[in-house]
């Protein structure tokens, strides 16, 4: 059992990556309009912030539950179609707002749906064995970023040809194609080992490498969300950048993604390692957040995020394999919401604290300190000392 194709056919195989790319267009289709969107709504960058931030709040949230509950049912699919279900609401309700409080909840439903993710995941990567979990994390990976791409660049486009609100409408459409391929894949096979009993999940909250790893991707959700998800379209059309420029630029923000994710279970494991590789790609990070924050070319902004991209995906798929990888199979699907819900604590303080920068101190000096905070993360990996053996 080496390969999904080889499990339950190509048709599953493929069913799984075009599912996988449906759900992420459906949260992704709008993205590089929104905080323009809310702008032209008259609504202040410290509330365009909180709407921001509301999606990673309902992650941080709700992801835990999910995950151990899946668990104890052993199910995946009714998981999966209850996040298609939440997309689907989640666009019409941004259709119809005309106000703050509805893009708000708009928000707050792709968060719930984004909640689903660590079992959209898991169910993937339980067809594949042990030796193969990082490569499958890999492949998953790409197909979400690819899934991200395509929802950017159709959504810049859609804005410009025809209007904003469309896109929303799309998003919609989009997850009820997503919807009903969920139900011709197969759900995750059980693992014949009893179902994990509450001290398990306490003893699994434990484990150090979950939480450090976790941490870390708080930094990158800060990040990314901050940025180049966050406030780079409001950049962007300050300078006169149109909607299908702010299309590319969220394209961007995922497109060096695909390849960086793909490689990270092989190349990057293998021949650069875990520790070099993660530092590097914070490091990075960090450069083009401060360089975004000083310049006014819409060219260079374009390939900083561009040039961000990579280790975000890298970085991504890196610590989500490193944080579950030593917990038992049983209880990885709650250890992938651990994983995820932590990290939503970023996507929820970044854009929130970034937005009240940008109102006191401008969106350019916003950037900056971002940029310094993730200098701050490179540190850490660059001077810790413990690591897991199997880490190089």
């Amino acid at each position: 059992m080496k390969k999904l194709s080889t499990v339950s056919g190509g048709n599953t195989a493929t069913a799984a990556y075009i599912t996988t790319c449906l759900y992420w267009c459906s949260i992704y289709v709008y993205v590089p309009i929104l905080g323009t969107y809310c702008e032209m709504m008259d609504i202040s960058y410290t509330m365009i912030g909180t709407i921001l931030s509301s999606y990673g709040l309902v992650q941080l949230i709700m992801r835990i539950p999910i995950g151990v509950v899946s668990d104890r049912m052993g199910k995946k699919k009714p998981f999966m179609i209850f996040g298609m279900c939440c997309s689907v609401i989640s666009g019409l309700i941004f259709f119809l707002a005309d106000s703050a409080i509805m893009m708000l909840l708009g928000r707050s439903l792709a968060g719930l749906s984004a909640a689903t993710w660590a079992i959209f995941m898991v169910n993937y990567c339980s067809y594949l064995p042990v030796d193969l979990q990082s490569k499958g994390m890999g492949t998953i990976g790409t197909t979400t970023y690819l899934g991200q791409v395509v929802a950017t660049v159709a959504g810049g486009i859609i804005a410009s040809v025809f209007s904003e609100r469309l896109t929303f409408i799309i998003s919609s459409i989009t997850a009820i194609i997503g919807m009903s391929l969920v139900f011709i894949l197969p759900d995750a096979k059980r693992t014949s080992e009893p179902s994990p009993k509450l001290s398990d999940f306490l003893m699994m909250l434990r484990n150090p490498d979950l939480i450090y790893f976790s941490l870390l991707a708080v930094v990158m959700q800060i990040a990314v969300y901050s940025g180049v998800l966050g406030f780079v379209p409001n950049i962007l059309k300050n300078l006169g950048g149109s909607n299908i420029i702010l299309g590319l630029g969220s394209a961007f923000a995922s497109l060096l993604g695909i390849v960086t994710s793909l490689l990270s279970g092989t190349f990057f494991e293998r021949r650069v390692g875990y520790k070099p590789s993660i530092f590097i790609s914070f490091l990075l990070v960090s450069l083009m957040l401060v360089l975004t924050g000083l310049t006014e070319s819409i060219p260079l902004i374009l390939l900083f995020t561009l040039i961000t991209s990579g280790p975000r995906g890298l970085i991504q798929t890196m610590l989500n394999s490193l944080a579950i990888r030593g917990i038992e199979p049983q209880l990885r699907s709650a250890a992938a919401s651990v994983f995820q819900s932590i990290y939503g604590l970023g996507m929820t303080i970044g854009p929130a604290l970034t937005g009240l920068v940008a109102d006191l101190y401008g969106v350019k000096t916003a950037f900056i300190v971002v940029g310094a905070f993730t200098l701050m993360a490179a540190s850490v990996v660059l001077f810790r000392n413990r690591w897991p053996e199997w880490v190089e």
